[in-house]
This record gives structure tokens, C-alpha cells and sequence, in this order.
């Protein structure tokens, strides 16, 4: 088996690397975006939470 050793690699092979933007996906979504939902998910969760507990204390009643 052949040793590979930082002298033995081929000096003249050109690496090509994308853009980097391109490394997560061409339709990367801006950071925004992801705060916009974090935001609505929190907002609904919480007026779902306030809707069970009205609808709880209507039954109790």
C-alpha cells in the first residue's frame, strides 16, 4: 500500500471550491427570515395556550 505524505501529492492538481455562498444551497434563506418564524411560531403557541386555557375555564363554569 502506498503512503501518502504532503510531498507526494501532485502539485499541479487545481482545486475548485464553489462560492461561499453557495455552500448552504443556491436559495439560501437571509437570517431574517428565520426570526420572522421563530416570532409567528412563539405568537401562535402562545394564542393557542391563551384559547385552552378560556376554553378550560368556560367548562368549569
Amino acid at each position: 500500500m502506498a503512503r501518502v505524505t504532503m510531498n507526494s501529492v501532485n502539485q499541479t492538481e487545481v482545486v475548485h471550491r464553489p462560492e461561499p455562498g453557495l455552500a448552504r444551497g443556491i436559495k439560501e434563506a437571509p437570517p431574517a427570515v428565520f426570526i420572522v418564524v421563530l416570532v409567528l411560531s412563539v405568537a401562535l403557541l402562545a394564542l393557542f395556550g391563551a384559547l385552552h386555557i378560556l376554553k378550560s375555564r368556560r367548562r368549569k363554569q
